[in-house]
């Protein structure tokens, strides 16, 4: 009986090794990738508009922060000291809303990044996905992550993950037509 045992163990080690042995590997630059889906150049001139817009704003409230700060040195001698203790505040006012609007502007532009870059990623992984489970790959490494030290072999899967995102964009119904 033990015989029996040992000998199914010894089988099923050696069926798990060359399981092993026949899974494919593979890498892609996802960065790079990421720059071929469909929409990617929209959403990248939607983000720099957003982001040149939160900039300009926050300029404007620094020229006026700077503006009031000037104004009141001009004039600091010639003011009772309430209206300077007055005008301090108001112009340490200025400035704590601008700083305030500039954390506030940083979180919305990362926020406009995520709402922009969510369909593209999510339509990158289909591809990945889809180029996995046709080609039998069971492993896929992203070397744009950084979590890829070395790799000797595998297949870089980029092109043919570039292919399968233009099949599915146009297998997709586009947005004309709705």
């Amino acid at each position: 009986m033990k015989k029996i045992i040992a000998l199914i163990a010894i089988a099923t080690l050696g069926f798990t090794g060359n399981a092993d042995a026949q899974k494919k590997y593979g890498h892609v630059n996802s960065q790079e990738v990421l720059k071929e889906v469909p929409g990617y150049s929209a959403s990248e001139k939607e983000m720099e508009r957003y982001r040149n817009s939160k900039v300009a704003q926050l300029q404007d409230l620094q020229k006026n922060v700077q503006g009031a700060y000037e104004k009141y040195m001009t004039e600091k001698a010639s003011l009772p000291k309430t209206i300077q203790k007055s005008r301090e505040t108001e112009i340490q006012d200025m400035q704590l809303a601008a700083q305030q609007f500039e954390t506030k502007a940083q979180k919305q532009i990362e926020e406009k990044y995520l709402e922009l870059m969510e369909p593209l990623t999510t339509q990158l992984n289909a591809a990945i996905k889809d180029v996995a489970k046709t080609n039998g790959f069971a492993y896929i490494f992203d070397s744009s992550q950084g979590s890829l030290l070395y790799f000797d072999g595998g297949e870089d899967l980029s092109n043919l993950i570039i292919a399968q995102l233009k099949k599915n964009a146009s297998a997709a119904p586009s947005e004309t037509e709705e």
